[in-house]
C-alpha cells in the first residue's frame, strides 16, 4: 500500500473553515478519483496563529498515485487555491507501508 500524506500549515483564522471544506467537499473529492482506497484526516493545534491539518490517502500502487498527479492534482489544488489564497502551506510525503497490525 501507497500512503500519500499531505500535511497543511493552516491559518488560524481559515482553521475552521478549511476542516469544514475538506469534510464536505474536497476528501470525497479525492476518494472520487478511483485513485485511493480511503483516508484519515486529522488536525492538531500548534499555537495561536496556526493549525495543522494531516490527511493521509491510501492507494494500492504508486501507479494509482501518478494517475491522481497527472490527471486530478492540479484541479483539485486550484480549487483549495481559489477558495484559501494564500492561508495555508502544504508539505507532500510518499510512503509505502511496510508492515500494519
Amino acid at each position: 500500500m501507497i500512503i500519500y500524506q499531505v500535511t497543511c500549515k493552516v491559518n488560524q483564522s481559515v482553521a475552521e473553515h478549511w476542516e469544514q471544506y475538506f469534510i464536505e467537499q474536497h476528501l470525497d473529492d479525492v476518494l472520487n478519483t478511483g485513485c485511493f482506497t480511503g483516508y484519515s484526516f486529522r488536525k492538531e493545534k500548534l499555537e495561536q496563529e496556526n493549525t495543522l491539518f494531516s490527511t493521509e490517502y491510501y492507494c494500492n500502487s504508486k501507479a494509482d498515485l501518478e494517475r491522481y498527479n497527472i490527471q486530478f492534482a492540479t484541479a483539485l489544488k486550484a480549487d483549495i487555491n481559489g477558495v484559501f489564497g494564500d492561508q495555508y502551506d502544504c508539505q507532500r510525503h510518499i510512503y509505502q507501508s511496510i508492515i500494519s497490525k
